[in-house]
């Protein structure tokens, strides 16, 4: 699997000026301090807040060492959604081919067709060109900035505690220069990137709780994990492929500890028009709560000295079984 080099998307300590949807720090200058591991359907990195700017581009404030974790729904640099529909690595003449399908109005045309024939892609994958690529990941990543900002609308009261402190979204500007006079109307969207500043966790995955936390704990952290797959039930949320890698914990001063659900990447809400019978199914299937306890039940008792205590909800099972 070849993937493009991180450090030649956003250069550790380049500063990256974005716009954000919060009042109080429309404008940000924010410096990369590392990468994350992997780049899915977005580019996340730690990033240090350094400046903002108030309308006049008059710096207002000064923040110093102020993390944030940044995730930017990049096209240009989602390597494993690239791998995984067979597109190549980002490069300038893949933007050069972007470009120029957007002035011939191509763009336009596939973006159409993604919209009303959700499989067209696929079916075009034998004779699609570079701009029909860009354009296909340019709509991924947009339908995933806005499902995972959604996510974390519907979970408000519970930012800063279950899930991380969204602080607000961001826009970034990658339109070419001297592009922007020529882009047809409505097409400015393109060469915008979307993304999410939320707050920065320091701590350990749940996959290594036997590493890092005493056996004492391993009961009250798994049952805070647990509580969270619940709250987020309750609000009609779903996780079709919920890990423990979805989870990390921070030990806190007064020895307990915080447990915070931090990838809402494949959270899906519940659809207004989606039937009770849809839904129950979709959530049986996904068996949110006993793939978790069985993921960590095999990690915590594999030496044989700790026993997990769980007693499922059976919220869906029952229903399901009824129905049957």
């Amino acid at each position: 699997m070849s993937f493009q080099n991180k450090n030649e998307a956003y250069p550790v300590g380049q500063p990256i000026q974005v716009e954000c949807s919060n009042p109080e720090q429309s404008n940000l200058k924010l410096s990369v301090i590392r990468h994350d591991e992997a780049w899915t359907s977005s580019c996340g990195m730690v990033v240090e807040k350094t400046l903002s700017f108030d309308q006049t581009d008059q710096p207002c404030s000064w923040v110093e060492s102020e993390k944030h974790y940044l995730k930017l729904f990049d096209r240009r640099h989602v390597n494993e959604l690239r791998y995984d529909n067979t597109i190549g690595l980002w490069g300038q003449h893949r933007e050069r081919a972007f470009i120029e399908g957007i002035s011939n109005g191509n763009v336009g045309r596939l973006l159409y067709r993604l919209h009303t024939e959700p499989d067209y892609f696929k079916k075009t994958e034998s004779y699609r060109d570079y701009a029909d690529d860009e354009a296909f990941l340019w709509n991924e990543c947009i339908a995933s900035f806005h499902r995972e900002r959604n996510v974390y609308s519907v979970l408000s009261k519970y930012q800063g505690d279950l899930v991380p402190l969204l602080h607000g979204d961001v826009t970034l500007d990658v339109r070419p220069p001297n592009f922007a006079e020529c882009l047809p109307e409505g097409m400015l969207s393109l060469f915008q990137v979307r993304g999410l500043l939320l707050e920065h966790l320091e701590g350990f995955s749940l996959a290594d709780v036997t590493s890092h936390a005493p056996q004492s704990s391993w009961q009250g952290i798994f049952d805070k994990a647990i509580n969270i797959v619940r709250v987020l039930d309750g609000e009609d949320i779903l996780n079709r492929n919920l890990g423990l890698g979805d989870f990390i914990v921070m030990p806190q001063e007064d020895g307990e500890y915080r447990v915070c659900m931090t990838d809402l990447s494949r959270c899906e809400i519940r659809k207004d028009d989606e039937s009770d019978a849809e839904w129950v199914c979709k959530k049986w299937f996904a068996a949110e709560e006993d793939r978790l306890a069985g993921a960590l039940k095999d990690k915590l008792e594999e030496n044989g000295e700790f026993a997990l205590e769980f007693e499922p909800s059976l919220k869906y099972s029952q229903v399901w079984e009824k129905d049957e």
